[in-house]
């Protein structure tokens, strides 16, 4: 850090596709806020988008495919506004893809690869969350099943 620390705020592109990375998105790579470019496609990434990825607001192009990251994608991410390419297909993302006009007019290609990924773009609504029941709820009166099924139904 003593050598790099003044130069690495000046670095634009990272490219370090395709090199059998593993473990999680380096935490540290959110902290170069003058990235324009990042390209972590076709390694062994695996865990979350780290959320701090907002910080990146200068970032134009951003591959995070091929990898092996879960869980949701970060509202943060939509915050970026000069976000002009994205790739997170083929992972194990998960959830519904936040909302913001960065994320909802992507291709749909952008997300491929993560069919537990729901919600705009993509063709596939998100479940609705009902309310959890009981199980001694569950075997209350058959009425009661048959007018919140019913609820349900209409619902949907």
């Amino acid at each position: 850090m003593s050598k790099y620390g003044s130069t690495l705020g000046l670095l634009r592109s990272i490219d370090l596709s395709s090199n059998k990375l593993t473990g999680e998105i380096p935490r540290e790579i959110m902290s170069l806020v003058g990235l324009i470019s990042l390209n972590l496609s076709r390694n062994l990434f695996s865990g979350d988008i780290p959320p701090t990825i907002g910080q990146l607001k200068s970032i134009d192009a951003l591959d995070l495919s091929r990898n092996h990251l879960s869980g949701r994608i970060p509202s943060q991410l939509a915050q970026i506004d000069r976000l002009s390419v994205l790739d997170l297909s083929y992972n194990d993302l998960s959830g519904e893809i936040p909302l913001g006009t960065q994320l909802q007019r992507r291709d749909a290609s952008d997300y491929a690869g993560n069919p537990k990924l729901c919600g705009a773009p993509l063709n596939n609504t998100c479940p609705i969350q009902g309310p959890q029941i009981s199980e001694h709820d569950a075997h209350g009166d058959d009425e009661q099943s048959v007018t919140t099924e019913g609820f349900y139904v209409a619902l949907a």
